[in-house]
């Protein structure tokens, strides 16, 4: 999605309404500076098509306002938001002005002072409220403001939404019951508070809560309003009484817009056009079901058909003058032509007016980020994955026990089998091999929820400034190490000592190589899907064409051209071939088998040894950590792709 703020580039501005300096942290409450937000002509189009989401839409928000976006499903309020909030999709095309105190601003710069909440709450269900808004208040602030401020900015924040006497109670997941649905919206919201932002945009934010937690909502936008933050939001259905209590208000359709200005005023302007809203509906029901092109018919059907229940007292009257799509054309014209329209001179004054990046005050905006740095928030992710492996029993315990009942399960079936020589026991050794990559391998696959989970957290954070896609990554990586290793080492244990197999040392490391290349290789699934059936599905595939081309099925010069060069890129075939070193490398003699003399003659009848090649043990070793480094560059790219 490009610039629409004019590609400002990413250095300093001058900010005459308001001195703003990112780098320090303001812990009072209401932002550290004030903004207004304008937008004139915006317009988003899909690239590849003759589509366009949102058609030459403008207005103005002042700072200390709250501007509601209104509308039927599919109208463009979210699309417009996301623009708004400089959320880039790469398949959408943005043109117009997006000006902050009649200033262009970088996207870095945007990032900095605006802050977006999703319709999908996405925070880490194991956590508590307390927990949550300490983890962020570190990512924004590192480590350089003392713990009381950042505790007392915690309590600040959770009275602020409401959340105080819930300050021990955990998010909830699939785990654990905790918030209710209005207390996590409200808790994103204290998310997003924590770095005093500016601008606020929610995208409809009362949606599938109930009419207590909806004025709940309505009322924490207008108090944090009043501290001087500029809040825009998308509404879906308000009743009465939040339409009551909405000032400035925003109604879209099919992408335009068709009424923007004072709530108080909707009335006069539906008598202006002549839409009366009959005394039994409300001005907004009444509106958003005239501009409603969703459940369009021909015209003399739908006009029958309205009638018939209007005076049967059925539905309210809409005014249908032909088709759906013309009528609301003409209330969009009719809106823009009409006195109502107080923004239609912005392009005029605002854009006019709107001042350049300057040179001047180079430490305005010295950072891209409000983030506190890459070290601290790698050190507070970290510290995070370590708190969400302990909390979430998806993550490790069960993990460790499938491991250990794994191993139980090998060591009792192939008990002692290392210990024999013939060929029906030569065999089991390898089945032990093989089946204990498989198994430790697919275990991976299994946490692809979790990853979905948390990706959704990175997106939400990553937008919103917070941390560096590297940062996320490295502490990713540093917690994946040691818990494969714990989930390796429970079945190692059991199979290598119960199975009576050579080394425990080489084999334990192949299984932890295979078990690090399969974790990374799901990160990446998990990166690029948007569905977990879908990740899982396609995860699946590639892993059964891992294993078939590893060499243990069918040897490897024997397997159809048309899927062997799968091999070469499967992590399963340099595990399985160090696995087969560890086991048979270095053995002189096999007394007990007719076909083999020796370890050697194992290894070549699996084309392991003297067919080319990665030729030792620590080669293979090598490659694997070669794919695992590849698998978690990929994931790099697939979510500085997704965060934009």
């Amino acid at each position: 999605m490009s610039d629409p703020a004019g590609d400002a580039p990413a250095a300093t501005i001058r900010i005459d309404e308001a001195v703003h300096d990112t780098k320090k942290s303001t812990f009072g409450q209401g932002p550290e500076a004030r903004y207004d937000l304008s937008f004139t002509d915006i317009v988003v189009s899909v690239a590849s098509k003759n589509l366009q989401l949102v058609k030459g839409v403008s207005g103005k928000i002042k700072s200390g306002s709250v501007l509601c976006v209104l509308g039927p499903s599919g109208c463009g309020k979210s699309t417009l938001l996301e623009c708004l909030a400089n959320l880039r999709r790469p398949n959408l095309r943005v043109t117009g002005s997006i000006l902050f105190n009649q200033q262009r601003l970088s996207s870095s710069q945007r990032r900095q002072i605006v802050s977006f909440c999703s319709q999908d709450h996405s925070l880490m269900g194991e956590f508590t409220v307390e927990e949550t808004l300490r983890c962020t208040a570190r990512l924004y602030f590192g480590y350089r403001v003392s713990s009381t401020v950042i505790e007392e900015k915690i309590k600040r924040v959770m009275q602020s939404v409401g959340l105080t006497e819930s300050a021990k109670v955990r998010v909830g997941n699939l785990f654990f019951s905790g918030l209710s649905g209005g207390q996590k919206r409200r808790l994103a919201i204290g998310v997003e508070l924590m770095a005093s932002p500016s601008v606020i945009i929610l995208d409809e934010p009362t949606s599938g809560l109930d009419s207590s937690a909806s004025l709940g909502i309505m009322k924490l936008m207008q108090d944090l309003a009043k501290q001087g933050h500029t809040i825009l939001a998308s509404i879906h259905q308000p009743s009465s009484k939040i339409w009551s209590m909405m000032e400035e208000v925003m109604f879209m359709s099919r992408g335009m817009c068709m009424y923007f200005g004072p709530s108080d005023q909707l009335t006069s302007y539906l008598h202006s056009i002549r839409l009366d809203c009959p005394p039994s509906f409300s001005d907004v029901d009444f509106f958003t079901g005239t501009i409603s092109t969703d459940f369009d018919m021909d015209a003399a059907s739908e006009e029958e058909h309205v009638q018939d229940e209007v005076e049967q007292g059925q539905v309210m009257p809409i005014v249908v003058t032909g088709d759906r799509l013309s009528q609301v054309e003409s209330l969009a014209k009719l809106y823009l032509d009409s006195e109502y329209n107080s923004y239609r001179f912005l392009s005029t004054t605002d854009e006019g007016n709107a001042h350049s990046p300057s040179q001047e005050a180079s430490t305005m905006f010295g950072s891209s980020f409000k983030s506190a740095g890459m070290l601290p928030n790698t050190i507070t992710l970290l510290h995070r994955n370590i708190g969400s492996v302990f909390k979430n029993p998806g993550t490790l315990f069960f993990r460790i026990a499938f491991g250990v009942g794994l191993g139980l399960v090998f060591g009792t079936m192939y008990f002692g089998i290392g210990e024999k020589s013939d060929e029906v026991s030569l065999f089991g050794r390898t089945s032990v091999v093989c089946g204990g990559i498989m198994f430790f391998a697919f275990l991976g696959v299994t946490s692809i929820p979790f990853v979905m989970e948390e990706r959704a957290t990175f997106i939400r954070e990553r937008s919103n400034g917070m941390y560096r896609t590297s940062s996320y990554l490295l502490a990713k990586v540093l917690i994946m190490i040691p818990v494969s290793f714990c989930v390796t080492m429970a079945g190692s244990l059991l199979i290598v000592y119960m199975c009576k197999l050579r080394d425990f040392g080489t084999f334990f490391l192949t299984m932890w190589m295979a078990v690090l290349c399969s974790e990374g290789f799901i990160q990446f699934f998990g990166a690029v899907f948007d569905s977990y059936e879908a990740g899982m599905g396609i995860a699946i595939c590639f892993y059964t064409l891992f294993f078939l081309t590893a060499g243990f099925f069918v040897v490897f010069d024997r397997i159809s051209w048309a899927i062997r060069w799968v091999g070469y890129i499967s992590p399963f075939r340099y595990s399985f071939h160090a696995g087969m070193r560890s086991e048979f490398e270095g053995v002189t003699e096999l007394p007990m088998s007719v076909r083999f003399s020796n370890g050697s003659d194992v290894l070549r009848f699996y084309q392991i040894e003297g067919y080319g090649g990665v030729q030792t043990f620590w080669g293979n070793m090598g490659v694997l950590v070669a794919l695992f480094a590849c698998y978690v560059m990929l994931t790099f790219i697939a979510l500085e792709r997704r965060s934009k």
